[in-house]
C-alpha cells in the first residue's frame, strides 16, 4: 500500500467541470496514491474511452454541462467497461443516484480516501 492509501497503481478518470475544483480535487487523489486523469466534462470523458483510456476508477460530478452528465456518464460507463468503478460527487443532497455510491460535498481528504476505497473494492 502507498502511503497516500492506493494498494497499487491505480488511475482514476476525474470529471469534474469547476477548473479550480478539479485542478485541487487532482492534487488530492495524486496525494493519495492514484495516477489521475482529467476530464472537464462528461462529453470529455467518453472522448478520452474511445481514445483508449481504460481507467480503474471514475470519480465524476454529478451535474455538468454538456451532452452527458454524471449520472449518464455512469451509466455509459457501467454499460460498456463494466470492470471500471464509479463513484459520483455532488453538492446536492436529494440527488438520487440509484446503483452508485456517493461522495456529498463538502467533505474531507480522509473522506474522499474512504469513499474511493470503498467504490473500488
Amino acid at each position: 500500500m502507498t502511503e497516500g492509501g492506493a494498494a497499487e497503481p491505480c488511475t482514476v478518470l476525474l470529471v469534474e467541470d469547476h477548473a479550480q475544483l478539479r485542478s485541487i480535487l487532482a492534487k488530492a487523489l495524486a496525494a493519495l496514491g492514484y495516477q489521475v486523469l482529467s476530464a472537464e466534462n462528461g462529453d470529455a470523458a467518453v472522448a478520452l474511452f474511445q481514445q483508449g483510456v481504460q481507467p480503474q476508477l471514475v470519480f465524476t460530478d454529478i451535474r455538468m454541462p454538456g451532452t452527458v452528465d454524471g449520472l449518464g456518464l455512469a451509466r455509459w460507463v457501467r454499460q460498456r467497461y463494466p470492470n471500471c468503478k464509479v463513484l459520483l460527487q455532488t453538492g446536492y443532497t436529494h440527488t438520487d443516484t440509484g446503483e452508485f455510491p456517493v461522495l456529498r460535498k463538502p467533505y474531507t481528504h480522509g473522506e474522499l480516501r474512504r469513499a474511493i476505497a470503498l467504490a473500488l473494492g
